[in-house]
């Protein structure tokens, strides 16, 4: 008993609701912007300003719409 596949339409991302799309790239900016923090926390000066302004353009990349 093989595992049925879902055909090349899932391997290329059809099919997948557009909401489960955008939870996963939250859930993907909210852990990067997390781990961003811990770094943070070890940097200082020029370092953490960049880090922050990083952190501040990542939802925009992330194409959560974000302004």
């Amino acid at each position: 008993d093989e595992p049925r596949s879902s055909g090349p339409r899932s391997s290329l991302g059809i099919g997948s609701g557009s909401d489960d799309v955008v939870g996963s790239r939250r859930e993907f900016a909210r852990r990067f912007v997390e781990g961003i923090g811990k770094l943070d926390g070890n940097t200082s000066g020029d370092c953490r300003k960049k880090t922050i302004g990083l952190v501040v353009r990542m939802p925009k990349v992330a194409g959560l719409g974000v302004s």
